[in-house]
């Protein structure tokens, strides 16, 4: 089935209505999210909009996620702003993901931040004054006073043209920062716990900022599902939170190693009871994000299997990648997840 066949049934198995429809609050019920990640953006067709949100619509999607890179206040804002209006109009909500801002969070896609890379006097420093890389790109100091007023800045832009909500999808800064502005607050020979919790207070300061602009805000934020427990109960020690959880392979290690995937895969049925402890901590609903991107056709077995026990599991916040990248036959995948989400959405 191509795409144009899977969204006409799509609609019409479920008897679509396209009108306008009122939203709920996102935190009242089990919310089901779609990231939607780049659509729309350097190649902007509305058809295409408009029938991908009623796909979604039509699986029993809640929310929809954009990712917002820096350069898209500039580049992109029409078409954020078109997304956002379909998205609304079918009474969805619409939630942003900061991705690669100042090089602090994850996100799509994978690029250096201009923020950064123009503010070298912003850089987070090792011990030995030379630039500290996370894949190979910098990324600025949470204790340099520019680095706090670009995110304000930047969350208000869009929280002003219509997100419902933030997701801060697995966070970058706890590390020891020797930059002359950490130095100065926190001291040259800080423990790394010090740099650890200033991370945490300015995320949580970010999250009262968001709450103040928009008080219904919703807030996500995701750890990476391979993440250490020092990791995950330092992320859970940020304030503010609506919803906490991991994005994570929906199925368990054995299907991992039976499918020979990289060993740093984590499946998210082998984490779901450590996260959701971690989501208690953090006086936060759970979430779970389905890492269903980079599917092989030899994964849709597992998929099929596992997707159900993650469903199964009950999170509060289920998030799905709509058509996502790097995937072998991805109408094929969507249909798996099709059918299982329509359960999520009744359960």
């Amino acid at each position: 089935m191509n795409r144009r066949d899977f969204i006409v049934t799509s609609l019409a198995a479920l008897g679509l209505s396209v009108a306008r429809t009122s939203r709920a609050r996102a935190t009242s019920a089990r919310l089901l999210n779609a990231y939607y990640f780049r659509a729309g953006m350097g190649t902007f067709v509305p058809k295409h909009i408009r029938d991908d949100v009623a796909v979604m619509k039509a699986c029993g999607t809640m929310a929809i996620t954009l990712s917002i890179l820096e350069q898209d206040f500039t580049h992109e804002e029409k078409n954020l702003a078109f997304i956002i209006r379909e998205a609304q109009t079918l009474g969805l909500h619409v939630f942003a993901m900061p991705s690669r801002w100042a090089g602090l969070f994850s996100g799509s896609m994978r690029v250096p931040s201009s923020f950064t890379a123009q503010r070298p006097h912003t850089w987070i420093l090792k011990q030995d004054g030379s630039p500290l890389l996370q894949s190979g790109m910098m990324m600025s100091s949470i204790h340099h006073p520019e680095t706090t007023e670009f995110f304000k800045s930047s969350l208000k832009k869009i929280l002003d043209i219509g997100i419902d909500g933030i997701i801060w999808h697995e966070p970058k800064g706890f590390r020891q920062d020797f930059s002359p502005t950490a130095v100065e607050k926190l001291g040259k020979s800080a423990p790394k716990e010090a740099h650890v919790k200033a991370f945490a207070a300015f995320v949580s300061s970010l999250n009262e900022f968001i709450k103040q602009q928009k008080k219904d805000a919703v807030i996500t934020l995701t750890t990476d599902a391979a993440s250490t427990d020092d990791e995950w109960q330092a992320a859970s020690a940020i304030e503010g939170l609506d919803y906490f959880g991991c994005d994570g392979k929906p199925f368990g290690n054995e299907e991992i190693q039976a499918l020979k995937l990289d060993e740093k895969e984590v499946g998210l049925l082998d984490v779901a009871e450590k996260i959701s402890g971690y989501a208690r901590k953090a006086n936060a609903k759970l979430m779970f994000s389905t890492q269903n991107h980079s599917v092989a056709d030899a994964d849709l077995a597992a998929i099929d299997r596992g997707l159900p026990k993650v469903i199964a599991k009950q999170p509060d916040h289920l998030a799905y990648y709509f058509y996502p990248r790097n995937t072998q036959s991805p109408d094929k995948l969507m249909e798996i997840y099709q059918r299982h989400l329509k359960t999520f959405s009744k359960s």
